[in-house]
């Protein structure tokens, strides 16, 4: 199972082109890296994980106007979802209103993943499936949810890893310290080995893995999960 571990974008860059492991207890995890970005390091970056294998997906800490300013080089054909994932957090003081999660929304191109915080006591799925219908790029973390069909939580989905082949074990319900699959480790606690990549595929450690089998995917339809149906009420 491989491990997701916060990092900026210098130290990413240090181990690119590297397969990278760290030992938890006894046992050797492939790490993979969540980068965080900023408004002097958004462009960097986004060239980095174009290239990069170990990083999964960037976080950005800004203005959404330099969002709009970066706009125009990123519609371009070469971003596409299955290769570039850019979020950032929007934490909300209280339950989800309508009216305040459009607004949000409208702020934002569609190629920014915008993760939702919600107070960790939040826990209307429907509310929750309704704005994922309506926006792809949503997701939600925090409250107090179950991983059903027609909802996205955490800061990525988890097909991101089954293209990867990354070895995960699916989640069905979710609290507020949930940010995906992968085990989150700090980068202080952790000793980073780098293997050439070449060498790593000598020694066999870029092996893939075998993706989840559907039959044991821990994903429930919304309905069947609560035994009722309907559409949310606004």
């Amino acid at each position: 199972m491989a491990l997701l571990v916060k990092v900026d974008l210098e130290t990413a860059k240090e181990y690119a082109g590297n397969v990278v492991t760290a030992k938890v207890g006894n046992k050797k995890h492939q790490v993979l890296f969540w980068v965080e970005t900023d408004d002097f390091t958004l462009v960097d970056a986004v060239a980095e994980e174009e290239k990069d294998r170990n990083i999964l997906f960037l976080s950005y800490t800004g203005t959404q106007n330099h969002l709009r300013m970066f706009a125009e080089p990123l519609n371009k054909d070469w971003v596409k979802p299955e290769y570039f994932s850019l979020v950032q957090e929007v934490e909300l003081g209280g339950d989800l209103i309508v009216d305040d999660v459009n607004k949000i929304m409208s702020e934002y191109q569609p190629w920014v993943t915008v993760v939702i915080r919600v107070p960790d006591n939040y826990y209307d799925m429907r509310m929750i499936q309704y704005f994922c219908r309506v926006y792809p790029n949503i997701r939600f973390i925090g409250g107090k949810f179950c991983n059903v069909e027609g909802v996205r939580l955490g800061y990525y989905d988890n097909k991101m890893l089954d293209r990867l082949d990354i070895k995960y074990t699916p989640k069905l319900t979710m609290d507020s310290d949930y940010t995906g699959a992968l085990q989150v480790e700090k980068l202080e606690n952790l000793e980073l080995v780098a293997t050439p990549l070449k060498e790593a595929k000598k020694l066999g450690t870029t092996k893939k893995v075998a993706k989840p089998s559907k039959k044991n995917s821990r994903t429930m339809r919304f309905s069947e999960l609560l035994n009722m149906g309907g559409s949310v009420a606004l």
